[in-house]
């Protein structure tokens, strides 16, 4: 999985900001120090000579070379002692750097730094929408506690309903652990407040950490910017990068579907987004308070046909865990 262009340049443009800084910075400390201690410019002038003096020996022969690197190491010696005389390090004269591994390039031996990885989990973070939520909301915070232990999804087997929600909540941690490799649909259905959103932002979590690109919107938020950037013919800047983030995040989570205006447009921007997310073989996960049967009676066919055949459902049941919480 990788950014896209869009995504790449924007990580790559926060390296170049951090170079130019840097740079600034370096210029600042030496114009100081020459200021100060002129004899260090004198230096710098001599070991930029005896430098481009060491790559000219070099194809003179061993003895020449041996020569110019030893009057390359003498100067550098002598400047470092000036600089320490005077109460500078010779590192005041030489760039830093915020990663000095990859030395603020991105990239160090050949291969995207840890740093660059931090980058693209910052930026997927921040468009995914989801940054606060994610903090509080996760597999590490998902507990069964809030549902009723007295609620049986099978009578015959006994299944509770704390018991139901835990395989659920590990059926959802199985996908976000195997969607590098299988990707893959899911719809959550249910009363409202029974945890549909909560573990959508568990995917979220996981994947965004695994730098993929997540994007979740509800299905109000979903439908307006698509329409709003269809009407506007790529004049409205806004819609038009929302819509973008919509046809490219390898993971799109819509949620609350159901609850935007419903009309032959909506329909139209709903079914065009998940049709072509199939074609392209992207993943959608959707939550919703409507039944399949609801959802059936809702929208236009097309859109039940795409959703039913390549979608598994995970079906939520129980009471308002936010008013239990209230409560507790």
């Amino acid at each position: 999985m990788a950014l896209n262009n869009g995504q790449y340049n924007e990580v790559m443009k926060i390296y170049e900001a951090r170079q130019r800084k840097n740079r600034a910075l370096l210029n600042e400390r030496r114009k100081k120090i020459y200021a100060a201690v002129p004899r260090v410019a004198d230096y710098e002038s001599a070991i930029s000579e005896a430098a481009a003096g060491l790559a000219r020996a070099a194809l003179l022969g061993h003895e020449q070379s041996e020569r110019a690197k030893k009057r390359l190491n003498e100067l550098r010696e002598e400047r470092k002692m000036l600089l320490v005389a005077c109460g500078y390090s010779p590192e005041d004269m030489e760039m830093t750097y915020e990663c000095p591994q990859c030395k603020d390039t991105g990239y160090a031996l050949g291969k995207k730094c840890k740093c660059f990885r931090q980058q693209e989990i910052a930026l997927l973070y921040r468009e995914s929408g989801l940054e606060r939520q994610l903090e509080k909301e996760n597999f590490d915070t998902f507990t069964d506690r809030y549902y009723d232990p007295k609620f049986l999804i099978n009578r015959e087997s006994g299944l509770t309903l704390p018991a139901y929600m835990a395989a659920v909540a590990e059926r959802c941690r199985q996908f976000a652990h195997e969607f590098k490799e299988k990707g893959g649909n899911l719809l959550f259905t249910g009363p409202a407040g029974v945890g549909k959103t909560f573990l959508t932002h568990c995917i979220a979590k996981d994947l965004i950490e695994q730098s993929v690109s997540v994007v979740y919107m509800s299905a109000v938020e979903l439908t307006d910017t698509m329409a709003a950037a269809r009407v506007s013919g790529g004049e409205d800047v806004e819609a038009e990068r929302r819509a973008g983030l919509i046809r490219d995040c390898e993971l799109l989570i819509i949620d609350d579907l159901g609850t935007e205006l419903n009309n032959s447009m909506t329909n139209m921007e709903l079914f065009r987004c998940l049709d072509e997310r199939l074609k392209r073989g992207q993943s959608t996960v959707i939550s919703t308070n409507l039944s399949p049967n609801e959802l059936r009676d809702t929208y236009a066919d097309r859109i039940v046909s795409r959703i039913n055949s390549a979608y598994q459902v995970i079906r939520f049941f129980g009471p308002d865990i936010r008013e239990i919480k209230k409560y507790s």
